[in-house]
């Protein structure tokens, strides 16, 4: 164990940029690393430690930069290549357009049913004000009208898509998921940097202090489909082991929109 002192000299932010990858890694015992600073005889270091006095490797120091180094090249290694990248564009651009048109016609078609019902409704008031009809019948047909419209009038905003660039969109999360070590290491906001560690590894990521290795990686549904070197354009388009390529606008969403990024 390290012969330095063990008195943290920095508070525990939840965030704390001077420790990025605490709340992400683990130690073999499951318990989070944490991160502090120590005095050394005539300046300060920084390190990531296990907190859990039941383990092996309990407050035995790992130099923060030898664990940031490991995590650039664990994210350099699960970096998708070019022709994956490639795949995944044209995947998502045409389940995109495809999916447009679709909805498109979703919504004319409500559009058509709105002004049935309105037609109805006012051919229901002239029926009311010529006697056709008594208050009380024009009221319940009135009702029933006014919930039905309703029901579509939602049924159509729930068919409209937003207009949105689907090709800056991918270009920007391509660019991104080729870069994804850069990405990280350039942010400056802490909270966008953890963020984007969990968008990559939603589970953490062990680390093994004996080996100096991080175990395997449970990766996002996007990262996770690049690891299979046999997939082809007809796999993405079925979602054969995957999930389908409609759901995966909320994965560009999140590249795009809740990372925040702009390198």
């Amino acid at each position: 164990k390290s012969g330095l002192s063990s008195n943290a000299t920095a508070p525990r932010l939840k965030a704390n940029p001077d420790f990025p990858l605490r709340g992400l890694v683990v130690c073999v015992c499951g318990k989070k690393l944490t991160g502090s600073w120590h005095k050394g005889r005539n300046k300060k270091y920084s390190y990531y430690h296990c907190n859990n006095q039941g383990c092996e490797h309990y407050v035995q120091h790992i130099k923060t930069g030898e664990l940031r180094e490991k995590f650039l090249e664990l994210l350099n290694k699960i970096t998708p290549k070019e022709k994956y990248l490639n795949l995944f564009r044209a995947v998502i651009v045409d389940t995109w357009n495809n999916r447009r048109v679709a909805v498109q016609q979703e919504g004319q078609n409500y559009e058509r049913e709105l002004k049935k019902l309105e037609s109805q409704k006012e051919k229901l008031l002239s029926m009311r004000m010529n006697s056709e009809i008594s208050k009380e019948e024009f009221l319940e047909l009135k009702e029933k009208l006014e919930n039905q419209i309703i029901g579509l009038q939602m049924s159509r905003n729930e068919a409209k898509i937003e207009e949105f660039d689907i090709e800056t969109a991918i270009s920007y999360a391509i660019q991104f998921m080729k870069n994804i070590a850069r990405q990280w290491q350039d942010l400056d906001d802490i909270k966008q940097k953890q963020r984007l560690q969990k968008m990559v590894l939603p589970e953490g990521i062990i680390y093994d202090r004996n080996t100096k290795n991080f175990g395997t990686a449970v990766l996002s549904p996007v990262f996770r489909l690049f690891e299979d070197s046999t997939i082809t354009k007809s796999h993405l388009v079925a979602g054969e082991g995957f999930a389908p390529p409609t759901s995966w606008f909320w994965l560009l969403a999140a590249i795009t929109g809740s990372v925040g990024l702009s390198h």
